[in-house]
C-alpha cells in the first residue's frame, strides 16, 4: 500500500493510524479518513472494509459511528458541499470587500465558472510543478512580458482634447 499522503487542511486526523493500535475512532475522524481516501482512490473504491484497513482497524469497529456505507457516502457528500458553501461565501465576501459588488452563492458560482474558475482548492500542490522551472521563468520570461513601467507617457485623459505629441 502506498505511502499515507499528507492530510488536506480541515481533514486533521484523517488517516493516522499507529502502528501498536489504531486512534480512537470517532464519526469525523471517519469522515476525514474517507475523504482522504477518496481523493487517493476514487468514488468506486470506497468500501468500508477498505477504509478500516486504511485507518488500522477491522469493518466492523466502523459501524459503531456510521450505519451504513450510503450513511458514510452521503455525509462525505455534504461535507463537500459543506466546503464549497463555504468557499463560495468566503469568495463572495471579498467580492463586496474589494469591488462592492454583492452576489448570491448561487450567483458568485455562476460567475467564476463564466471566467473559468472553480471553487474547488487543490489539497495539495501539483506532484509535476517544477520550482526551478518557475523561478527561472519569472527571472527571463516575465520581464519581457511585462515591459518596463513608463514613468511619462505623452497623453490626456480629455476625450475631447487629444494630446499634442
Amino acid at each position: 500500500m502506498p505511502a499515507e499522503p499528507e492530510a488536506s487542511a480541515g481533514r486533521s486526523g484523517a488517516g493516522t493510524k499507529s502502528a501498536a493500535r489504531p486512534a480512537k475512532l470517532s464519526r469525523e475522524i471517519i469522515v476525514n479518513a474517507a475523504l482522504t481516501f477518496l481523493d487517493r482512490e476514487g468514488w468506486d473504491a470506497l468500501t468500508i472494509n477498505a477504509l478500516a484497513t486504511q485507518l488500522g482497524t477491522k469493518g466492523p469497529s466502523l459501524y459503531n459511528h456510521v450505519d451504513s456505507l450510503e450513511d458514510l457516502r452521503r455525509t462525505v457528500r455534504m461535507r463537500v458541499i459543506g466546503d464549497i458553501v463555504t468557499m463560495l461565501a468566503r469568495v463572495a465576501e471579498q467580492c463586496w470587500r474589494r469591488f462592492g459588488a454583492e452576489y448570491a452563492l448561487a450567483g458568485m458560482d455562476v460567475l467564476l465558472h463564466r471566467i473559468g474558475w472553480s471553487v474547488q482548492v487543490p489539497a495539495r500542490r501539483a506532484a509535476e510543478r517544477d520550482e526551478d522551472a518557475i523561478a527561472a521563468w519569472r527571472e527571463e520570461t516575465w520581464p519581457v512580458i511585462k515591459g518596463r513601467r513608463r514613468t511619462w507617457a505623452p497623453g490626456s485623459a480629455s476625450k475631447t482634447s487629444p494630446a499634442r505629441a
